[in-house]
């Protein structure tokens, strides 16, 4: 899909979720790479704390709050997500073993 229909497509749901009061879409004019996309999201953003997601990552429910808890208490500290397997057998998260604490 090219970059236009994406951002018409998260536009829309966006819209359909209600989010835009909480979401700001902003595209570059063309592809970036990684590294300067994010550049670029990142001097547009406006909001006190800033997180970025890589595309294979899957949010579960309540995730933000903890993060945000641990950057309300020192501004300037890292925040790690705890990283899950699923097995491919039985479909079961497992923590994995290279990850920081989760918390």
């Amino acid at each position: 899909m090219a970059l236009q229909n994406w951002h018409q497509f998260l536009s829309f749901v966006f819209q359909k979720e209600e989010l835009t009061e909480l979401v700001r879409l902003v595209s570059p004019p063309e592809r970036l790479g990684l590294i300067r996309a994010r550049v670029f999201g990142s001097r547009q953003a406006t909001g006190d704390v800033l997180v970025f997601l890589d595309s294979h990552v899957e949010a579960n429910q309540r995730w933000l709050e903890p993060l945000l808890e641990r950057v309300r208490r020192n501004q300037w500290e890292k925040g790690s997500f705890a990283v899950y397997s699923v097995t491919v057998v039985l479909f079961t998260l497992s923590r994995s073993r290279a990850t920081g604490p989760a918390w």
